[in-house]
């Protein structure tokens, strides 16, 4: 009886380990679906997470400069009141397109950061807006729950960093 319990355990691990993506030469997991990735973000936020409508590859085009032929799988998000600036970007880009991707994603991160004076009460948070690679895999976070506590410029700026940094980690974790 022991014998067939451990062969059914280890049968049982085997299978989570397969449904979770294998791993490369390198120890990371070499492909991760990014609804998963988007996923792991939400659940970093819980009930934080402003973003609620998904973007079409049309508004991936138009307003992140995206080139689709760049993108194997994308998840994008907003929030549906203008007056967050929240977004949140994940592409796998095609082979050899990661670069391009990152760079235009670059582009409009530079072009909120420029045109903050729109809500001036999202200058913190826009500023703390991140890009993260990690090998094809590159997205554009502007997440963090609204900062209601701040008294100062370098506090609003602290909180807004920690709150985007909960993305970053979520995305991070998704490849170990």
């Amino acid at each position: 009886m022991r014998k067939k319990t451990i062969v059914c355990l280890m049968a049982v691990f085997c299978l989570l380990l397969s449904a979770c993506g294998g791993k490369d030469d390198k120890g990371s997991k070499a492909d991760v679906p990014v609804a998963d990735i988007l996923a792991a973000v939400k659940e970093a936020y819980g009930e934080d997470y402003l973003p609620e409508e998904a973007l079409t590859e049309e508004t991936l085009t138009q307003y992140f400069g995206l080139d689709m032929a760049w993108v194997e799988e994308y998840a994008a998000e907003v929030p549906l009141i203008s007056a967050h600036p929240d977004r949140v970007v994940i592409v796998k880009a095609t082979e050899g397109n990661a670069d391009a991707v990152e760079e235009a994603l670059r582009a409009v991160q530079e072009n909120a950061v420029n045109d903050t004076m729109m809500y001036p009460m999202n200058v913190a948070k826009i500023q703390a807006g991140v890009i993260v690679r990690h090998e094809d895999y590159v997205a554009y976070f502007l997440l963090g729950a609204p900062d209601v506590n701040s008294e100062t410029e370098e506090d609003a700026k602290k909180f807004a960093e920690e709150q985007v940094q909960k993305a970053v980690d979520a995305f991070i974790n998704c490849f170990q």
